[in-house]
């Protein structure tokens, strides 16, 4: 993957994860902030970007709160993955999802799958991620 397809990546992801931790500071009722769905980016292949089919995971409560992905794939490889909505109930939880959601997504597209580590410190984060995650991926079938 080019570099600037990397940070494209990890910038909608930490643009997402703010407007989760924003909403939590303002002590929003809801336990997970909706997150927009970025526009697709491209992974520095010669394919380009609209050929990218977007399959939403379902929500997968947590202690903290739900945790929702949906993944970008082009045939059966895993390309792109958003994550749409974060556990926020506790400041910890939003600091715990906003360090390990980046990680979980290079994990996982290094992998092509949801079998990843979990990332210390986001134990719950990281169990929601990886069973949203294989839920879409099993939608492929």
């Amino acid at each position: 993957m080019r570099a600037a397809a990397v940070l494209g990546a990890v910038t909608g992801s930490a643009a997402a994860l703010l407007v989760g931790f924003a909403a939590a500071a303002a002590g929003a009722a809801s336990s997970t902030a909706p997150l927009p769905l970025p526009p697709p980016q491209g992974d520095g292949s010669a394919t380009s970007a609209e050929h990218l089919d977007v399959i939403e995971g379902p929500s997968v409560e947590t202690k903290y709160g739900p945790i929702r992905v949906a993944i970008g794939v082009r045939g059966r490889r895993l390309v792109r993955v958003w994550v749409l909505a974060v556990p926020n109930r506790y400041g910890r939880s939003v600091r715990a999802s906003t360090t390990a959601v980046p990680v979980l997504e290079r994990r996982s597209l290094d992998q092509g799958s949801a079998d990843v580590d979990a990332v210390s410190g986001a134990t719950y984060t990281s169990e929601g991620y990886r069973r949203s995650l294989q839920a879409a991926l099993d939608r492929l079938d």
